[in-house]
Parts: structure tokens; sequence; C-alpha cells
């Protein structure tokens, strides 16, 4: 009957959304990707038959089962404002072609530096960091009792 309840609850678990609300905290399950704006560009695209300035932004994306367990940084993104899922990977300009680019006001000068802060690692791990707080607690809780 125990085999039975495992296998049901683990079906369950595979049939549901990749995002479910429990007690409103949003628990996610899958890949997702963050994008920080950093700024905006003089580069326009076509979007839905408008025309958009495309702002420079720094992506990260992460992996979630429950809470985020990994955090990989992309770098520079090209997104615009009404859509910011969607997004051009930024082959990054060299030598003439980006001095050109910066000429023309296109890409700023200098380029803003992408780096992962402090707060996007343990935002990161957040899985490990409380998987880690549970085992620390748990021989906490043991060494109390046996002393």
């Amino acid at each position: 009957m125990e085999k039975l309840f495992v296998l049901f609850c683990l079906l369950l678990g595979l049939a549901m959304p990749s995002v479910t609300e429990a007690r409103g905290i949003p628990v996610k399950f899958g890949s997702d990707f963050d994008i920080t704006f950093l700024v905006d560009t003089g580069l326009k695209a076509n979007a839905e038959g408008k025309n958009v300035t495309l702002k420079l932004g720094h992506k990260k994306s992460l992996e979630y089962l429950f809470a985020p367990y990994t955090i990989k940084d992309d770098g520079l993104v090209l997104y615009y404002q009404e859509s910011p899922k969607s997004y051009y990977i930024l082959d990054m300009p060299e030598g003439e072609e980006l001095q050109q680019l910066q000429k023309e006001g296109l890409l700023p000068d200098p380029l803003p530096i992408t780096e992962m802060t402090v707060q996007d690692y343990l935002f990161g791990y957040l899985l490990e960091i409380i998987i880690l707080g549970l085992v620390v607690y748990g021989i906490w809780k043991k060494v109390k009792r046996d002393s």
C-alpha cells in the first residue's frame, strides 16, 4: 500500500504544471530566466508591426525544483520592454565595429560590466541552502538532545 501511495505522489507531481501556487507562494519546476535592465540603446527592431527601441540587459538562467538550485550567467542580451521574455542574444561586436556602434550612439561607451552579485548566487542556490540549513538544524537538535 505504501509503494502505491509513493507511486501515486510521483505521478501527481509529474502531472503538475511548471508553476503552481502553494498557499500563495509560487512553486516552480524546470527552467526560467531573468533579464536585468542595464541601459537603453539606439538600436531599433520591428516587433509585432511596431518599431521599438531595444534595451540592453543582463540575462541569468535558473533551474527550479520547488526553489532554484542552479544559476547561470548568460551575458548581455537585447530585448524590448513590451515583452522582456523575447530577447536577442548579443554577439558582442569587437574592435572597429564596436567603436562604430558606440560612436553612432547605438551602444553605450563603455559597455556595462555583467557580473553576478552575491544575492544572485544566494537566490540561485536557494534549494541547496535550505537543505544545508535543515541538515545543520537536525544535527544541532540531535546534539542538544544527546547532551
